[in-house]
């Protein structure tokens, strides 16, 4: 794909870590004392998915409050692996409620959006989201899909 002249480069993603025959990604790499081993192989792609869309906030919450003040952010939206394997990445929306996520590696993904940023959030259990009240999407992404979202915003204020 053509690139900027301002920005001339582009997020790869890993697609592949390989030793010998060994998946790294899924499986630990074993090394047995004084053997050699064959080289780590990465493969690195470029043809990730996107993820945009909107964020939702209920009348009265403090992510619609936060719409009308510049300087207080509307929310954050999280986007997790669901197999771990990736670090969440997370989304800072302000007033034009509107988030992108660009190069995703293909897989199925857990994405939701909250008023306030909390730390644990990112490597949340399924069930810590639903003890503060968020209901995340599933979503899956091949190489090169763009995927529009809709997103509610959940006030996790405890």
């Amino acid at each position: 794909p053509p690139r900027s002249t301002l920005f001339p480069y582009t997020t790869l993603f890993r697609s592949a870590v390989t030793c010998g025959g060994t998946d790294l990604i899924h499986q630990p790499l074993v090394v047995g004392l004084g053997t050699s081993m064959p080289p780590i192989e990465i493969t690195m792609r470029d043809d990730g998915a996107e993820v945009d869309g909107t964020l939702e906030a209920p009348k009265g919450s403090i992510g619609a409050a936060a719409q009308n003040n510049p300087v207080h952010p509307v929310g954050f939206v999280y986007l997790r692996a669901v197999n771990g394997n990736a670090d969440a990445k997370i989304a800072f929306v302000q007033q034009d409620p509107m988030f992108k996520f660009e190069q995703i590696a293909p897989g199925t993904y857990r994405i939701f959006a909250v008023a306030h940023k909390r730390a644990e959030l990112a490597d949340a259990s399924d069930e810590l989201l639903n003890r503060y009240g968020v209901r995340p999407q599933f979503i899956h992404l091949e190489a090169g899909q763009k995927e529009h979202l809709r997103l509610s915003l959940a006030d996790v204020t405890e």
